[in-house]
């Protein structure tokens, strides 16, 4: 349990970076989820823009199509 509360002061991290904010606990979430708004500073220091599909497959398709990954594994602790 990260034993945080509504107004802590956090750090969200993870191996690509890190950055500062304001916990906001909620019933909303499953636990074990952080939501981040899009846009947040320092958000796309976390998350990964690998492609998730291969050169050949997006050759499968008649228009431009691809996906970035997102993915963002990170921890939370207060800071």
């Amino acid at each position: 349990m990260r034993q945080l509360s509504s107004g802590d002061e956090i750090k969200i991290y993870n191996e690509r970076g890190e950055f500062g904010a304001k916990a906001h606990i909620t019933d909303d979430m499953p636990p074990g989820v952080v939501w981040i708004r899009d846009g947040w500073v320092g958000l796309n220091h976390l998350t990964s823009g690998d492609a998730v599909l291969t050169g050949d497959a997006l050759n499968l398709f008649p228009f431009s199509v691809g996906q970035a990954d997102y993915g963002a594994k990170v921890e939370v602790v207060r800071g």
